[in-house]
């Protein structure tokens, strides 16, 4: 009966197999027996979801323009005010870098935010740009991210390319994760597909 009582909506709770802890939002439906529905979102995803960023100009025009302008490169733990994951996360000060593959650090890009949450800044428009994926911990409200493109060790050259660097020809290539081999489709491992876009989410 506690914890009946304390499932309510914004709660925080944490899953010990997965030390992640999730706001949750609750339905109750009231028939013969009355259910409770519980959907969880990561707390990492919420609580960045509502921080909103406003006339961020980054590399843009009206940055460069600034008195004190310096280039801005994609994460710069030496410069804070020259570092695009410091910049964009001084509204949430209680979340900290803990990892970013060396080879994003010296990338730039140009952005003009507006009206945007930072947890839809870093998973959409700066994912895209810079070909990287942001993971999100929530047991210590911190940020990794890692380069989902091919890097030469060698030579530092980072593209779309396999087996060999085409600048060096070395093959000391890194990759993000492991190529497991397993292909899935719906005639090898599942009956069907089903893709389905959430609209709601469309800004």
């Amino acid at each position: 009966k506690y914890v009946w009582n304390n499932l309510i909506d914004l709660k925080i709770i944490w899953v010990k197999e997965l030390d992640m802890y999730f706001e949750i939002r609750v339905s109750v439906e009231d028939c013969n027996d009355t259910v409770k529905t519980i959907v969880g979102t990561s707390l990492c995803e919420a609580e960045l979801s509502q921080i909103l960023l406003f006339n961020q100009e980054i590399n843009s025009e009206t940055d460069i323009s600034r008195e004190d302008y310096q280039i801005t490169t994609f994460y710069d733990p030496e410069n804070p005010k020259t570092s695009l994951l410091n910049r964009v996360l001084e509204k949430a000060l209680h979340y900290r870098i803990k990892h970013v593959d060396k080879s994003l650090c010296k990338l730039q890009r140009t952005f003009s935010i507006d009206n945007k949450s930072i947890y839809d800044f870093f998973v959409g428009e700066c994912s895209e740009q810079f070909d990287c994926l942001f993971q999100f911990d929530s047991s210590d409200r911190s940020i990794s991210v890692y380069d989902l493109m091919t890097v030469c060790e060698d030579c530092g050259e980072r593209g779309d390319f396999t087996g060999k660097c085409p600048k060096c020809e070395g093959t000391n290539l890194k990759y993000f994760g492991t190529d497991t081999t397993i292909y899935v489709d719906k005639n090898n491992l599942t009956d069907s597909i089903h893709l389905e876009m959430d609209a709601g989410s469309i800004k």
